[in-house]
């Protein structure tokens, strides 16, 4: 059976507040001891009594103090040498598990914490610090990191200002291209409908003195069939008679004198007037290229005619690598001549697709991006694929090329260059066999970049590549983009 002094001496050690033994006990200026957990959350329910603050803990008497009796640790010689930090609410985590000291130290090694006898086992040859010193050299670190962070920040802030203002700017620029626009087709539409109103009245003019011109020559003639009647009547008359003494009679006193008429033979009316309708179909012709250049109204319905395009690796160049999907060509990091075969292009860096097109229209577009040289139309079945090869479409191909990175040229007869506001990164090639038609496009742009037409196929036509260079070719499927 426990004696009262004993009893007395466990009480001693019990928190009044949960009757269980402290759990990191806190004196509080009356001179009881709680646990910290306890009489903090007794405070918190404290509405009117200010509760006195915890100004230190002891790492060595495992306390937190108030200022009262926080007083001895600063008057006390003894208690002086306790190690005090800011309070905190579990002081048994500073606390060496193995040595039951407080942890003061930092192995910079191993990254642990450290008590006085841990110094002297396994550490010895390791960088040792205070928790001090490691704290301070962190926080500089994480200052020094704070202002980085900040000056990245700032710098994208300013960005996302600079895109902002950019973002604005274009707004501005694509509604003045917008009123623009619509200005220009607003003054175009006027222009023609007053034009057309115009030509419809000088029409209308030309065509009223066409009428009277008309009118003036059928009297003409009337009046010469009615003179010319007359006189027929009159030999009609001296022929009737039987009698011969009678008819050489009235023959003798007939004089012959031709009719006073016109030569019709080369009067014709003047209908060359409206030839102008062949300069308005040029016209026609014309305005639709030019807007076409701008941005192609139709652009849209010729992608639907889109048909998916993979290269034969069998027609490529020795030189050239094509992608086992079909849709990608590049320099070959290897070359295979024993792979030789008869309907590969020798000499020159081109490769054409398998699908070939003998009727209809189709359309497929080629990412061209970041190349500074490259070729692309199409071509027909039976094109010489050996030694130096011209492109033109007197010897089956229908192409353009870029070089120099800023050169455009269609290979007409003769080459044209072709003016574009930017060099596409995106080409699509649109043919309409019976129409004797091929046109590039910039995609982005959606504007035409060059159209052969009048063209006559009668053999199946090829879709044909060259990359020229060592950036590799994309080809685009109907659906989406593969690349390698």
């Amino acid at each position: 059976m426990a004696s009262d002094t004993s009893l007395m001496a466990e009480e001693s050690f019990l928190c009044s507040i949960c009757l269980e033994l402290f759990n990191q006990p806190a004196s509080i200026p009356c001179g009881h001891t709680f646990c910290l957990q306890c009489i903090t959350d007794y405070w918190d329910t404290l509405k009117f009594y200010p509760k006195p603050m915890l100004l230190k803990s002891c790492l060595v008497c495992f306390m937190s103090y108030c200022q009262t009796h926080l007083e001895p640790h600063q008057s006390n010689v003894v208690l002086k040498k306790h190690k005090l930090i800011a309070p905190v609410k579990n002081l048994e985590s500073r606390i060496c598990k193995t040595h039951g000291e407080p942890l003061e130290w930092f192995c910079r090694f191993d990254q642990s914490f450290l008590c006085e006898s841990c110094k002297g086992g396994n550490h010895k040859k390791h960088v040792i610090v205070t928790l001090e010193e490691e704290a301070q050299m962190r926080k500089t670190q994480i200052e020094t990191e704070r202002e980085k962070t900040h000056h990245m920040i700032q710098t994208r802030q300013k960005k996302m200002l600079e895109i902002q203002d950019s973002l604005k700017a274009s707004q501005t620029d694509a509604d003045k291209a917008l009123a623009r626009s619509s200005h220009l087709m607003t003054a175009i539409t006027d222009y023609a409908r007053r034009s057309h109103a115009e030509l419809c009245e000088v029409i209308a003019t030309k065509q009223s003195k066409v009428e009277e011109e008309a009118k003036r020559f059928m009297q003409d003639l009337e009046e010469e069939i009615l003179q010319i009647q007359q006189k027929n009547l009159h030999l009609n008359d001296v022929s009737l008679t039987d009698d011969h003494l009678t008819f050489l009679e009235n023959n003798l006193l007939l004089t012959f004198s031709s009719a006073e008429v016109k030569d019709w033979s080369e009067v014709r009316l003047n209908c060359s007037q409206f030839a102008n309708q062949e300069a308005l179909h040029e016209l026609e012709t014309r305005i639709q290229r030019e807007i076409d250049f701008m941005c192609d109204p139709t652009f849209k319905e010729k992608q639907r005619h889109a048909v998916d395009v993979t290269l034969h690796r069998d027609t490529a160049n020795p030189f050239l690598s094509v992608s086992e999907d079909g849709k990608r060509v590049a320099h070959a990091t290897q070359i295979n001549f024993l792979k030789l075969k008869q309907e590969m292009f020798d000499s020159v860096y081109n490769v054409l697709a398998k699908e070939g097109f003998s009727s209809g229209k189709f359309y497929y577009e080629v990412e061209v991006k970041g190349k500074t040289q490259w070729y692309l139309g199409v071509a027909k079945e039976s094109i010489n694929r050996n030694g130096d090869i011209r492109l033109s479409p007197k010897n089956g191909y229908w192409t353009i090329w870029l070089r120099k990175g800023n050169v455009l040229t269609a290979n007409a007869v003769p080459p044209i260059n072709l003016q574009v506001r930017a060099i596409p990164t995106k080409v699509g090639v649109f043919v309409g066999y019976e129409a004797g038609q091929v046109t590039f496009y910039d995609v982005h742009e959606r504007a035409c970049i060059f159209s052969f037409t009048g063209c006559a196929f009668t053999e199946k036509l090829f879709p044909f590549f060259s990359p020229c260079c060592r950036q590799p070719t994309y080809i685009k499927t109907p659906n989406h983009w593969q690349s390698l």
